[in-house]
């Protein structure tokens, strides 16, 4: 039974990844228009103008890496948990192993989500190694934005892990 939820639950946290990078990557545009097929030429204008709000396709492509590397190493936990070969205190610190990807996965988009929610074009989080990583997308860069950052980081983590903190700037 609680391997049916995980499965569910890592589902619909795919699901919800996938959806929040579909969203962020198509452009905005009158849903009005589309619906009607009345497509007008301020569509592609307004597209034009909003191309700097588009998702990063490497800020995607490193998150869907690192999506995929976790899967395999939740499957890897998963067919040692479901071994009968492997003594039973292997398979509960791989079952603790599981839970503790499906968190940091959690945790790492909730905060790319406050991030983007606060202004910033496109972030990706990645906690490894007792570290905090965080990569931000914008339009300028200042050690202030870097403190508020981490200051948003460190409340919702809610430890003293290190948080670094670098940016790429956005084309204006």
């Amino acid at each position: 039974m609680l391997r049916k939820q995980t499965v569910w639950f890592m589902t619909m946290l795919s699901l919800v990844a996938v959806l929040s990078v579909y969203y962020l990557t198509t452009p905005k545009e009158d849903m009005s228009s589309s619906i009607f097929g009345n497509n007008v030429s301020k569509t592609s204008e307004k597209t034009k103008t909003e191309d700097s709000n588009i998702a990063d396709p490497v800020f995607a492509q490193l998150k869907l890496q690192l999506n995929d590397s976790r899967s395999k190493m939740r499957e890897e936990l998963q067919t040692v948990v479901a071994s009968t070969n492997i003594s039973e205190e292997e398979r509960v610190k791989a079952n603790e192993q599981m839970k503790e990807l499906t968190k940091l996965s959690s945790t790492e988009s909730l905060l790319e989500t406050l991030i983007i929610a606060s202004g910033y074009d496109d972030a990706l989080v990645r906690i490894a190694d007792n570290n905090i990583r965080v990569t931000v997308k914008a339009k300028k860069n200042s050690p202030q934005a870097a403190n508020e950052i981490i200051r948003m980081v460190t409340k919702e983590v809610g430890k003293s892990e290190p948080v670094s903190v670098e940016f790429q700037t956005a084309k204006k």
